[in-house]
Parts: structure tokens; sequence; C-alpha cells
């Protein structure tokens, strides 16, 4: 079952040997039966308290876990300044992948299904693509300037993403990872920035820091 969106999560369990690159700045979670448990900046407090988090400055393309993913527990994690997102077994507390994605990478999503995570670059003008199933990059595209949100709608069916100095919001359609279209945020101005999509997936809400203003 997903996790309540709401629910408190334990950082104890955290495991102790995961590693992670400089500056983690967005983590999501895939539980053993693929689904999006939480996506969420808070759980970088949890991920600093490993002993050996934050400590990483190389960059590999690929770090073997042999535990089969779709049995693991998965954190998917955007490093910074390293340029790279990080895919960790939390069952185990081994790191299963370290891949490049775009310059400065911010936001992390998972798709409902968990198969997909999408990490937004906000130098870059990027989404990176990540298959969560084979741990690696399959595509990337352009977005508008400086991308920081990213959700998934509930239905699985389509991805936004805001882009905080290009004043919009994107919408992706995940079957082809493409942008099928884009609404301007207050006439450009309101630099949008946090990104949510209700349950039934009809209703997107996007939290504008200019602004100070809740778009619906």
């Amino acid at each position: 079952m997903p996790l309540n969106p709401g629910a408190a999560l334990n950082t104890d369990k955290v495991p102790t040997g995961a590693e992670f690159d400089l500056l983690v700045t967005m983590v999501a979670l895939v539980d053993r039966e693929g689904h999006c448990l939480l996506a969420n900046s808070a759980l970088e407090n949890a991920v600093a308290q490993s002993r050996r988090a934050l400590q990483r400055s190389s960059v590999f393309d690929w770090v073997a876990d042999p535990a089969p993913l779709h049995e693991a527990l998965l954190l998917v994690a955007a490093n910074e300044d390293a340029g790279t997102a990080s895919i960790t077994n939390l069952s185990t507390g081994k790191l299963v992948a370290t891949l490049v994605v775009g310059i400065e990478p911010e936001g992390v999503a998972i798709s409902p299904d968990g198969r997909w995570a999408y990490v937004t670059a906000e130098t870059s003008n990027t989404v990176s693509v990540i298959d969560i199933r084979q741990a690696r990059v399959t595509a990337n595209f352009l977005v508008d300037a400086r991308p920081r949100g990213v959700a998934f709608a509930p239905n699985g069916r389509n991805a936004y993403v805001s882009a905080e100095v290009g004043g919009t919001v994107h919408r992706i359609n995940v079957a082809t990872h493409a942008v099928v279209a884009t609404a301007i945020i207050d006439s450009g101005d309101a630099k949008p920035v946090g990104i949510a999509v209700s349950p039934d997936s009809r209703t997107l809400y996007v939290a504008a820091s200019a602004a100070g203003a809740l778009y619906v």
C-alpha cells in the first residue's frame, strides 16, 4: 500500500551505510511493490543522518547492487553540486547507481507505478528521465528557464514541471516523455516553484515565490 503523504517518516530506519554526492537537494522513495511513497525535500534531513552521507565527490555511471530492484525500497536523490542523481537501496543501505543528469539537478519525482523518476536541472533547463528498474537515464528533454518543481498526476498519465525564471508550468506526456502543453503563470512574473496534483488528477496547485500566492 502506498504511504499516506501525511504520515510521519521514521528517520531512524535510514541505513547508515548509504552514500550520496555533495548537496542532496531532493529525494523520493519507491516501495517494494513499485509504488511512489514520498517525494519531499524534508527527507534530506533523514539522509543527512547517515555517517557517510554527503561525503561523495566522484561520479559513477553504475555501482552494482545484487539485490533485485523490484524487491527493494529505493530512494532517489538529486545531487546538485555533482550534477548527478543517486539510487539507493534502503533495505540494504547500498548505493545502486549514480547517474549523470542535467546541470544543478533540483527536483525529483517518481511516477505512481514506480517505473520512472524525473529529475529537473535548473541550469541546463532540462528534465532527465530515469528508468528505475534498469537504473539508467533513458531520455532528457528541454523545458523553460530554471525548472524547479516536478510532480506526477496520480493517474500516471501526465507529469508537471514548474519553470521559475520562465514563469511557466509544463505538462508532460509520461508515455512519450515529451512536453505537450505550457501555461504561463500570471504573465510570467510569479516565479512558480512548488507544484502538486490533486488525488483525482484533475487539479494542479502551483506555489509562486515572487507572487507569494498559490495558483490553482
